[in-house]
Formats: structure tokens, C-alpha cells, sequence
């Protein structure tokens, strides 16, 4: 080793200057390379993080409202599930409900108006209001025409569902992550894929309606066999063809039971044993919302929780 002066770099003896100074700048630039590998490093992680080939692991983190960037060419959402091709969950907006939904003093408007569902009106004129109607699936549901929710973004991402009914898109906060061709059939239930975990069951068994699964999968009374469809679809009662037909989790859901309300069956529906008065497994049975407290809303006879 040689002395380096004033210059602070290593003399290299035995060759040209012209060899010294090329040693020396790369010596010099050894900092900067390995800042910028541990960068790249550093971003490769994050985006494995984000998304991987399989869809494994959790979309970018959105806070509360606008969603932020997620890894590929996807957006992460408020927690949303990572997808196949890097594309997040769509994120809520808002007070964490999908579209333009906002709460105030427990009521819940969509674009400034009350959303159909919560309105007190029969908006598609079948004589079924909010809850009672089969197309209401919750309080900020705004379409009381369609099976559609009527919120943009709400559930959209191709791979991956979390709790349909939970008001917001993405498994942050319900630990759902469940394929989307599960729910269409094209992977059979036993699949890992498929399997739902205790967690899961626990937040969003208690939300989930009469005749349906934790994914949106229902089941439509039509007065023989009933009909499995995909409720997040712009479908209705008279069309079920049109609808996206589905197999649901046996894992997560809450059957309607011969005493229940559920989508395609009402009052003039029940057995003569049951009289006119629908029951309720596990919830207190309701004829409004006012009937329920202020953390539930009445859902097809049935007070369910509402997630703030």
C-alpha cells in the first residue's frame, strides 16, 4: 500500500497515472454503486411485499380515502388484496365505504343523498323497502334495483375477495383473502386457495345475510331449487340468467333457515308453522331499522351489525 496524500485516495505503485486515476474513480464510485444497489434491493422487496406471481401477500397499504400505488401495474386500496397481475384491492373512499358513501350521525348518504337502501322508500316500486328489499345488502348499498351495489370500485379486484359485506374492499381489516374462482367454481373448494380462516368467519359471519356466503355468493329463492348468484352483478329477480351464477364457502356463510327472510323469499313465503312473523338465528328480529340500535341495520327481518 502506498501513501494517498492529500487526496485521500489509495496510490496504486507500479503503473501509469492514467491507470491510477481510472483505479482511483472507481474506487470513488464504490459508495454510490452500493447505495444504488441497496435501493434497488430495497424496492424489489417492497413490490414482492405488495404482490407476487401467485397473488400472495396483501395489496399497498391505501390510507383513508384515494388509494395509493400498489406493485406492477395495479393499485393497492385501502388494504386491498394483492392480485395476480400486482393489481391491489380497490380502496375505500370516504369514511371507508366504497364510492361517495359518507355517515353522518348514523345515517349514511351516497353523493349527499340518502343511499336507496336507507332511505325509507320503495325505489324500484316490488313493495319491499331498504332491508326487506332482496337487493339491499346493507345500509350504503345505493342500487335497490339490481343485485349491483351501485358503489364504484366495490369489490372489483379480479383474484382475490375479501368480506362482501363489510363496506369497503380489501382484507385489512376482515383478514378475508379468498380466490375469485372460488366463488365461481372453477377451483374446487378444497383448494388452499378456497380455505377461509377463523378470523375471517369470526368478523364477517356476523354480517353476512340470510342465504348468503362471506363472499357474495346468495342463494335466490324461486320456489323450487334455489339459484346461486353473484349479488355484487347488475342482475335482478327477473333475469337470473343474466346473473353470475357462483358456488359458495361452505366455511363462511349464514343459511336461510325455513323461518327466514331471504333474497326471493318473503313473508307471503313462509311455511303456515312459522305464521307472519320471520325469525332470526343469532340477531334480534326487526320489522325496521329503527327497531335495531344504532350499530345495525335491519336486514331481511334480522338486525345485523353495521362496521363503522
Amino acid at each position: 500500500p502506498g501513501d494517498s496524500g492529500d487526496t485521500g485516495l489509495l496510490a496504486v505503485p507500479h503503473v501509469g497515472i492514467a491507470a491510477q486515476a481510472s483505479a482511483s474513480e472507481a474506487i470513488m464510485k464504490r459508495p454510490f454503486l452500493l447505495t444504488a444497489a441497496l435501493a434497488l434491493c430495497f424496492a424489489a422487496t417492497t413490490t414482492v411485499a405488495c404482490s407476487s406471481k401467485d397473488g400472495g401477500g396483501d395489496g399497498a397499504t391505501g390510507g383513508s380515502g384515494a388509494s395509493t400505488t400498489g406493485g406492477g401495474d395495479g393499485s393497492g386500496g385501502d388494504d386491498g388484496s394483492g392480485g395476480d397481475d400486482g393489481s391491489g384491492g380497490q380502496g375505500g373512499q370516504g369514511d371507508g365505504y366504497g364510492g361517495d358513501v359518507s355517515v353522518e350521525e348514523g345515517t349514511f348518504y351516497c353523493g349527499g343523498v340518502l343511499c336507496e337502501c336507507n332511505d325509507g322508500i320503495d325505489n324500484n316500486g316490488d313493495g319491499l323497502i331498504d332491508g326487506f328489499d332482496p337487493y339491499c345488502i346493507a345500509p350504503w348499498d345505493n342500487n335497490e334495483s339490481s343485485f349491483a351495489t351501485g358503489i364504484p370500485g366495490d369489490n372489483k379486484d379480479p383474484f382475490w375477495q375479501d368480506c362482501f359485506f363489510d363496506g369497503n374492499s380489501g382484507a385489512g381489516d376482515d383478514k378475508c383473502r379468498y380466490h375469485t374462482e372460488c366463488i365461481t367454481g372453477e377451483r374446487d373448494s378444497s383448494d388452499p386457495s378456497c380455505q377461509v380462516v377463523d378470523a375471517c368467519i369470526d368478523f364477517c359471519g356476523q354480517l353476512t345475510p340470510n342465504g348468503c356466503d362471506c363472499f357474495g355468493c346468495c342463494a335466490v329463492e324461486t320456489g323450487g331449487d334455489p339459484v346461486f348468484v353473484y349479488i355484487g352483478a347488475e342482475c335482478s329477480l327477473d333475469d337470473l340468467d343474466s346473473c353470475t351464477q357462483c358456488q359458495q364457502s361452505e366455511q363462511c356463510m349464514n343459511t336461510c333457515g325455513e323461518c327466514e327472510l331471504c333474497a326471493g323469499k318473503t313473508v307471503d313465503d313462509l311455511p303456515a308453522e312459522c305464521g307472519a312473523t320471520p325469525t332470526c338465528d343469532g340477531a334480534p328480529a326487526c320489522s325496521q331499522s329503527s327497531d335495531c340500535d344504532g350499530s345495525a341495520y335491519c336486514q331481511q327481518g334480522c338486525c345485523l351489525p353495521i362496521v363503522r
